[in-house]
């Protein structure tokens, strides 16, 4: 990407799509539903002998929460990285241009960092 004349580049970083940190939730989420699924079973198998309408909403709820961990799991994988660029702004530069182009996600004194608007 091409930053318009006046603004001076002073680094660069990706933000989204941590995979060490969704690695370690899905992890975490597959331990859960394993653990989960064992106790439903063991919970089935009582209920088969006395109750089969219980078993099968068990069985219902089981399946609708691996489906929610399953679409987040999805979504979170499938989030796009972006990127983002902290800058310095000389005097020269109109507001009202970089501001067109330009989204200001953070400040901190005179570095900016941006990402470029319709990204």
């Amino acid at each position: 990407m091409e930053l318009m004349e006046g603004l001076t580049l002073l680094a660069t970083d990706t933000v989204g799509n941590d995979s060490v940190f969704l690695l370690v939730v899905l992890i975490g989420l597959c331990a859960m539903l394993f653990g989960l699924g064992i106790v439903s079973i063991i919970l089935m198998v009582n209920a088969f002998k006395e109750d089969e309408f219980g078993a099968g909403i068990l069985m219902f709820m089981l399946a609708v929460f691996a489906i929610v961990v399953a679409s987040i799991g999805i979504y979170a994988a499938a989030k796009p990285q972006e990127t983002v660029y902290k800058v310095t702004i000389d005097e020269s530069v109109s507001f009202v241009e970089f501001n067109e182009r330009y989204e200001v996600i953070e400040q901190d004194g005179v570095i900016y960092t941006i990402i470029p608007k319709g990204e």
